[in-house]
């Protein structure tokens, strides 16, 4: 009697996992600055990635790791203000950009994607609120 409980239990238990795709994913969260409508790896600025766990590869992935991205930017970048100036550093979001990409930058919007389940990256309609300008790697007022 007791070998036929514990093979109920563990049919129970077995039947209780979850078998589909749900698995943890990357969510990339990518900002670019550019004035072109396509991502060159010159315009890249820098990634994170944040884990989604239990998330299942459909047409509602895409829209969580937008959705996911855009409140993470905006909450580090005040609201996307080159100006702002988060807690944990010295410096503007502008000028940290500046520190990132490493080039002249001359009046170009700063733009964030999405990207998960190895899909095409996703324009998530972020964008800064000010243009962005590096000069001699400092941040500058766009004119």
């Amino acid at each position: 009697m007791e070998k036929k409980t514990f093979l109920t239990c563990l049919s129970v238990f077995l039947l209780c996992i979850p078998w589909g795709e749900t698995a943890p994913h990357k969510c990339v969260c990518s900002i670019y600055a550019s004035n072109k409508v396509e991502l060159e790896s010159t315009n890249f600025i820098r990634s994170k990635e944040h884990i989604v766990p239990d998330l299942v590869c459909d047409e509602g992935a895409g829209e969580t790791c937008v959705r996911l991205c855009k409140f993470r930017f905006s909450l580090q970048t005040g609201g996307g203000d080159m100006h702002y100036i988060p807690s944990i550093v010295d410096i503007s979001v502008g000028q940290i950009f500046c520190n990132w990409i490493e080039r002249e930058v001359n009046n170009e919007t700063v733009v964030l994607f999405s990207q998960i389940c190895n899909e095409e990256p996703l324009n998530t309609g972020f964008k800064m609120n000010q243009n962005l300008c590096c000069v001699n790697g400092n941040f500058v007022n766009c004119t």
